[in-house]
């Protein structure tokens, strides 16, 4: 991809320009993955970034419990990343668009407006539809969508149809259009969403550089628990597209196999398909500082999503995580990032998914282990942040 770090001669048109993210996460929370790195990477080269969290009833109640009220003051972080709350608005989907959503929506907009420095002049990267009655009552000089998932990862597909809408109007406010993968992409074009004069870029996700090359010590509870048998483990969010059964079946067919799966669940998403074997484990969800030591315990990491829409688009960021640290990968869907497969082993039927473990855990080697590291090494979320800085750099020079 294309990318512009500043105009020839040394002319910078993004230099003076904040750069505000609206959010699907919270900045502290163990997803916000994507999002959080690409920020604080643009801090991290001297911008003024602000990072609006998605608000939630739960976490602003809690702040407010331990700070008192003047907790959702902004409030800038070690990275440089200035991070803004905003209040929920319950049951949020549905009120967007009603008379109390527009109330909330403007309260919201001039909250953000007080948090940035010259909003007026900003590049806004907006990172869900959920967002769109903001953004329209927001000052800024360019907005560009970061379309990091098919639009139900956002929605759940009972609001797909609203949210699908939201999504085409941010859209078409937007000065350009990021997605991680040709896929998404070219799901994009071809569904009309995006105007045809409308550029997109292919910023596909990463991996922390500070990741790759690391060799953290596996978590106490997780090493006495695989007790020396290999161990296979998932580290990622349980929800709607993983394919519980598949880790299931794989489990029952590798008894002599350690299975462990760690990561935050989505509500009204169960889980007692993993739950009764004597050798699969499902551990509570770790802070994101903490992946690392989750994925050093495991033999062999595991993709094992369901093949649907969702992860047909996906770029999911656990292929570089995995890879940075070295581990074999089995995955249930095809990888690819800018075309080119990415170093997993496929295989979708259970028996076959069963054996693909195996053979990745007999048949790893150093070798292969520096293969992975390579791999990851060309994919960091520092590389990343440049990738977007020149996007916002050309959408702020027209």
């Amino acid at each position: 991809m294309a990318v512009c770090d500043g105009l020839p001669g040394g002319a910078d048109p993004l230099a003076s320009r904040p750069i505000v993210f609206l959010t699907a996460v919270q900045y502290d929370d163990c997803l916000s993955g994507r999002t959080r790195r690409l920020a604080d990477g643009l801090a991290a080269l001297g911008h003024d970034v602000t990072f609006v969290q998605m608000p939630s009833v739960r976490s602003t109640a809690r702040r407010v419990r331990r700070l008192g009220w003047d907790a959702a003051a902004p409030a800038v972080r070690a990275t440089g990343v200035r991070v803004c709350s905003v209040p929920p608005l319950p049951l949020h989907s549905a009120l967007h668009d009603s008379a109390l959503g527009r109330r909330w929506a403007r309260a919201v907009a001039e909250r953000v407006r007080a948090a940035v420095p010259r909003p007026e002049s900003s590049a806004v990267v907006c990172s869900t539809p959920w967002w769109l009655r903001v953004v329209e009552r927001m000052p800024y000089a360019a907005l560009v969508y970061d379309c990091i998932d098919h639009v139900e990862v956002h929605s759940g597909e009972r609001r797909a149809g609203l949210y699908g809408a939201w999504e085409r109007e941010l859209m078409e406010r937007s000065a350009a259009v990021l997605a991680v993968g040709n896929n998404l992409r070219d799901a994009i074009r071809s569904s009309g969403s995006a105007p045809a004069t409308t550029p997109m870029y292919v910023v596909p996700n990463g991996v922390s550089r500070g990741w790759v090359d690391a060799s953290p010590a596996a978590p106490a509870e997780l090493s006495a628990w695989t007790a020396g048998a290999p161990s296979v483990g998932f580290v990622g969010s349980v929800f709607e597209w993983v394919d519980q059964s598949l880790l299931r079946s794989a489990s029952e067919l590798l008894a002599d196999h350690r299975f462990f799966v760690v990561g935050p669940t989505r509500m009204g998403v169960p889980t007692e398909a993993l739950r009764g074997l004597a050798n699969l484990r499902v551990f509570p969800a770790a802070p994101f500082e903490a992946v690392p030591s989750w994925i050093a315990g495991a033999d062999v990491c595991l993709l094992p999503f369901k093949p649907n829409r969702v992860t047909e688009l996906a770029d999911p960021i656990k292929v570089y995580e995995y890879c940075a640290l070295g581990k074999p990968v089995v995955s249930s869907i095809p990888c690819r990032v800018m075309g080119e497969p990415a170093p997993v082993r496929v295989a979708g039927d259970p028996t076959l998914f069963a054996s693909a473990i195996r053979q990745a855990w007999q048949q790893d080697s150093p070798a292969e282990r520096e293969s992975r590291r390579a791999f990851a090494r060309g994919h960091t979320w520092e590389a990343r942040a440049l990738e977007v800085r020149g996007v916002l750099g050309e959408v702020a020079a027209r």
